[in-house]
């Protein structure tokens, strides 16, 4: 994992550690110091960053990520649109 790849899912994170059991919160407190400090993680950290990442962080496809895009483009121009 590059610390790029570290970096986002962290941020990912950031925002859903209050969705997490205790002994997660404080294993991802402890990356967040680690975060701060430029740090590179270890192999066993990196393994629970991912842990944490795939269980709380929901996985969109393409397709989906696609569909909102229409969606939010399609009422923009449903009402401008000149007849």
């Amino acid at each position: 994992m590059t610390f790029v790849e570290q970096t986002r899912m962290v941020e990912d994170l950031r925002l859903l550690h209050s969705k997490m059991e205790r002994r997660e919160q404080e294993d991802f407190a402890m990356m967040l110091k680690r975060q701060k400090d430029d740090e590179q993680f270890d192999n066993l950290t990196q393994m629970r960053l991912q842990v944490l990442h795939k269980k709380y962080v929901p996985a969109r496809t393409k397709a989906q990520i696609e569909e909102a895009w229409k969606r939010l483009a399609g009422n923009r121009s449903d009402k401008g649109g000149a007849e």
